[in-house]
Formats: C-alpha cells, sequence, structure tokens
C-alpha cells in the first residue's frame, strides 16, 4: 500500500520539529481559510529566493490554500505576513 504524503519542505529532524512548531503556533489551522485539514507549513519567502528554515518564515496552510499561494508575485502573498506582536 501506497501512502501519499504532502510536500513537507524536507525531511531532516530539524525541519519535522520547526513545521511542528509552525503548526502549533498556528493552532493547527490554515492561516487564510480557517481549514484543520491537510496542513501544511509554507514558507513566507521561498526557499529560492534565499528564504530561511526560521519560524518567523513559516505560516501554516492547508493544502488548497497552499496551492492557490504557492507561485504568486510577493505583493499577492502580503497576507501571509504577520504583523507585530503576532
Amino acid at each position: 500500500m501506497t501512502t501519499q504524503l504532502l510536500r513537507t519542505g524536507g525531511s531532516t529532524r530539524r525541519w519535522r520539529a520547526l513545521r511542528e512548531a509552525c503548526l502549533a503556533r498556528d493552532e493547527r489551522q490554515c492561516l487564510r481559510c480557517g481549514s484543520a485539514d491537510k496542513l501544511e507549513a509554507h514558507h513566507i519567502e521561498a526557499r529560492a529566493d534565499g528564504g530561511p528554515d526560521v519560524l518567523d518564515n513559516l505560516v501554516t496552510l492547508c493544502d488548497e490554500c497552499h496551492k492557490l499561494t504557492y507561485g504568486k508575485p510577493r505583493k499577492r502573498r502580503g497576507f501571509l505576513r504577520k504583523g507585530p506582536g503576532h
């Protein structure tokens, strides 16, 4: 039996801990739609653009919102930025 995994962004122990911290911080809900289904840690600034693997650069998105967000120009991803104190 084959299990389909969602994009994880990496398989290292450090990444798994960082992803878990992101999901916990965001109360295991997609920050765009509020869903609690098929959650992923999304890099606000993409790793391809030099974005670091740090908690402040991650937000929790469901699979559907991640698909809608991935690859959009930065100005259209503005809703993912958290303001001070969040």
